[in-house]
């Protein structure tokens, strides 16, 4: 992936350790949320993404 980051904290996990988290579940979809600003742009960020793996926005309403 082309993302990067300049730093992660003890409490969070990077993108890569969710991605591996998320490639282990399987779940169906999956909405990453409390990002920095600084891995970029939304809809470019997104392009850099697995199959059903979305960046998550104020205001977004999922349906269960």
């Amino acid at each position: 992936m082309k993302i990067t980051f300049l730093g992660t904290g003890t409490s969070h996990e990077s993108i890569q350790e969710a991605l591996e988290n998320i490639k282990r579940i399987q779940p169906k979809a999956s909405y990453l949320i409390h990002m920095s600003h600084r891995i970029g742009l939304h809809a470019e960020v997104e392009k850099e993404l697995p199959p059903n793996v979305y960046l998550s926005y104020d205001g977004l309403t999922v349906h269960l």
